[in-house]
């Protein structure tokens, strides 16, 4: 999976790989994000992440890191 240099996924290439997955014939069947990770504390765009979920009927598991997101959610 692409992600940037701060550790958050990219929709964009998300969607691209899914495609490839699916023109491959294998069927992907989750993702995993994640909010605050514990080594990077990075936040993945969760709507643009369901979105493409939704897209492709794709259940979305969103990992949290509790303190981090609710330091986050503070500010």
């Amino acid at each position: 999976m692409c992600v940037c240099f701060s550790g958050h996924m990219i929709p964009e290439d998300l969607d691209e790989k899914i495609k490839e997955t699916k023109c491959s014939g294998r069927l992907p069947f989750f993702v995993n994000a994640t909010c605050g990770t514990t080594v990077l504390g990075s936040f993945d765009p969760l709507d643009k992440i369901a979105d493409v979920c939704e897209k492709y009927k794709i259940w979305l598991h969103v990992d949290v890191s509790t303190l981090r997101y609710l330091i986050w959610r503070r500010y």
